[in-house]
Parts: structure tokens; sequence; C-alpha cells
């Protein structure tokens, strides 16, 4: 009969039963894990410990040790040599290794079938995109309007009332965007017949969950199947207005699985925002007037209608220089590129001559010393919680920027479009709709 629970005669026969799976199984009492003590059981057992039985004596580990000590097992081995001691070492090393690498590739995989399985689910629920009626008069490219969209943070939730002068929200996401997208539709209507439009997507399109899980930012699906119904209704309504929408895509640093600590610097494009991206390409894949890149290096690359070579990163890898919200040290960007024309010119490859970025939030244009135009972004959201307490940022002029790109100039006549004004504005929901979150 097994004996009660809690009884002096109950523990004297766990930890008998301890010594006697030892005994069985040829181990040392003091190294025998719990799956062999349980395994030890025979056919004739009527009886026999199981998690239970040593839970009520502290748990496993602790019924092993007094098995030993108070029964007076001795050890099977005697004192490990310098050698044997390394050997152990090195097995326990390798299987922490494995436990890692298992929880790294579950944890990927988690959340690659989670957000995908929501994020198709979102779109079998949304309209189907129909492409607009062909451009006429034909377009022949010789100007582009173009709009960097980055640090948009989609998901983030800025509550005024614990950061005064900023809030933030889905409404706030809406139609700051589709704000943006009605400035760039109408820059300089009177070339429209030689003007196409290139979005840039620079990174740090979702909040992410790079502090963590926090009250400050919806469900990570929340965040990617927003981002898609607001970046949706913005191309459609751009592609409404030019004859063709090239879309070029980098990656940020808000937005990796929540699985991957750390600075990203090698497979940057393994993130949420790469199948952010790819959803959307799929969504206007029967366009051909709206084309896509999306690359796997850190940072992408184009041409404008003179020829020149320019280049998107969003700043906090590749090239970086400063603290978001706070600095941009210009000179350090200008090291930074010069030694990456050099290694293009190693590769037979045209430099690079003007660079967009992301990252800082702070809206500027600046001309480097060896000719090559910089542009950096502002964010939409504005000051967050976490940029007033880490940085002591209390304050900011939420926008964006749009310019036009020309034969002579890659970064021409440039507007920083303010985008504060536009949260009462109900009639930009003809634009962008509000959005409908998951399960509603």
């Amino acid at each position: 009969m097994r004996p009660t629970k809690g009884t002096a005669e109950h523990r004297e026969w766990v930890l008998s039963c301890v010594v006697e799976a030892a005994e069985r199984a040829n181990r040392d009492i003091s190294t025998m894990p719990r799956s062999v003590a349980l395994a030890m059981r025979l056919d004739t057992d009527d009886h026999w410990p199981l998690s239970r039985d040593y839970s009520a004596l502290g748990g496993y580990a602790r019924a092993r040790a007094a098995a030993a000590l108070e029964l007076d097992v001795p050890s099977r081995s005697p004192t490990p040599d310098p050698q044997e001691l390394g050997e152990r070492r090195g097995v326990q090393r390798d299987l922490l290794h494995a436990r890692r690498l298992e929880r790294i590739v579950g944890d990927a995989e988690h959340w690659t079938d989670t957000v995908s399985r929501l994020v198709v689910a979102g779109i079998e629920k949304s309209s189907a995109y129909t492409p607009p009626r062909v451009y006429s008069p034909p377009c022949d490219g010789a100007r582009e309007v173009v709009v960097l969209l980055s640090d948009l943070h989609y998901g983030q939730i800025i509550d005024s009332r614990e950061v005064p002068g900023s809030q933030y929200g889905w409404t706030e996401a809406a139609r700051r965007t589709a704000f943006v997208a009605r400035e760039a539709a109408s820059y300089k209507p009177s070339h429209r017949d030689r003007t196409t439009c290139r979005l840039l997507l620079g990174g740090d399109i979702i909040e992410g969950e790079i502090h963590g899980p926090t009250r400050e930012a919806h469900a990570l699906a929340s965040q990617l199947d927003g981002a898609r119904q607001i970046l949706t209704s913005a191309i459609s309504y751009l592609r409404e207005a030019f004859a063709r929408v090239d879309v070029v895509c980098a990656i940020g640093n808000h937005g990796r699985w929540p699985h991957a600590q750390g600075r990203a610097v090698a497979s940057k494009w393994d993130g949420a925002v790469t199948v952010l991206y790819r959803t959307l390409e799929a969504i206007f894949s029967r366009d051909p007037g709206v084309t896509w890149t999306i690359p796997r290096t850190p940072y992408a690359t184009w041409r404008s209608p003179g020829g020149a070579v320019c280049a998107l990163t969003h700043g906090d890898t590749v090239v970086s220089a400063g603290t978001p919200a706070r600095s941009v040290h210009t000179h350090r960007i200008a090291d930074q590129l010069r030694r990456w024309n050099s290694a293009r010119a190693a590769q037979g490859e045209a430099p690079i001559r003007a660079l967009a970025l992301g990252h800082y939030h702070v809206p500027m244009r600046v001309v480097l010393d060896d000719g090559l135009d910089l542009v950096v972004n502002g964010c939409l959201g504005g000051t967050a919680a976490y940029a007033q307490g880490a940085y002591g940022v209390h304050g900011s002029r939420p926008s964006q920027i749009i310019w036009e790109s020309t034969a002579r100039h890659p970064v021409g006549d440039l507007r920083v479009v303010e985008v504060a004004c536009a949260d009462s504005d109900t009639g930009l929901d003809d634009i962008v709709p509000p959005v409908v979150e998951i399960g509603a």
C-alpha cells in the first residue's frame, strides 16, 4: 500500500525507492536524473514514487540528496580528475546550447505562425484591391515625388496625460498618414504628366516589442494588421494620383521578432516587418503600376531620374551616428559614407549620391562637403513615454518628408510635412479609413 503523503512512512519509502532506483540503474545516486528514477519501476512493484511524491518532499533534487545523506549511500564514482571534469563541463555546455537553440527556434516558429495566420485572416476580411484605370496621358518619369515614410510606430500608444503635448493611437496614425499622402498627391500637379512616385518605407513601421511587452503598445499581430490597413489605403491613394508608385523598403530596429534581443547587425531582414512588406506586395501584385524593392541587405538603393544612386537605410546600423530625438552627427555619417562608397568603387559600382535615414526623429536636410545629399526623417507619433523617461525628450513636432527628384537634383525641392494638424480632420478618413482591429 502506498504510504500517506506527509507522513514519516511516506518519506522513508520515497528515499528507499530512490536508492533502489540507483541500484537498478547502476547509477551514482548523486547524478541520477528524475527521469531515470521514474523509469526504474518494475512490473513486480505494486507502487513506485511519482512526481507528486517527490514534490511532497520538496522536489526530486531534495529527495535524492536526502536519500544519499540519510541512508549513507556511498558515491559510485571516485573523485573525478581534471580531464573528467572538463568532459562533464563540455557536455553541460552542449546541452545548454542545444536548449537555447530549441528555445530560439521555437519562439521564431511561434511568432511566424501566429503573425502569418492573423495577417492572412485580416487580408481575407478586407476588401479586394482593384488597380486604378491606366494613367493618361502617359508619363515619361522625368521627375519623381519621393515620399519618405519612416518611424511610423504603428500600434504605439501615447497618452497625453503621461506625455504632455503628445497623443497617438490608431486614429492619429491613420489621419496623419493620410495627410502625408494627400500632400504628396497635390505636390506640383503641373508636372504630373512627367512625374512618378517613389515611396520609401524606411523602417520602424510598427512599434514592435523592442522594449518588451508594454501597455504603451498594442499586441504585435494588431500592430501588423493595423499597419497593413493604413498602408494599403495610402498606397492605393497615391496610385490614383501617379502613373506609377515604386516602393522601396528598409528594416528598422522596432520591427524585430520579440525573441530577437540585442542590436540587429545580421539577418536584419528576418523580422516581423518583412512579413508586412511581403504582404503588401502580394496585395498589389495585380497592379503593374506598383513596384517593390524588398532586399535582404539592411539598406536599399535605387536610381534617381538622372541616374544618380540613392540609398535608404534606417540609421540604427550600417550608417549610424547619434541618438534618436537628441543628436545627428553629420561628420560621422560623412566618414561612413566615404568608406561605403570606397567599397562600392572597388566592386565597380557607382557611388551613392543621396542618402535617406530614419531613426533619429529629427527632420533635416544636409548637403555634405562632398556634395552628397543627406535627408533625415521625423517621426509620425511624436514624443513617447520611453523618449521622455530615457532621454529627457519632452516635446517634438511629428513630421514626415517629401521631395522632388529630377535629372539635375536627386534631392530637389523638399517639404517637411508637419502632421499634428491632421488629428481632427475627419475628411482624411476618406483617404485612409479608421483601423478595424482584429476581432471587431
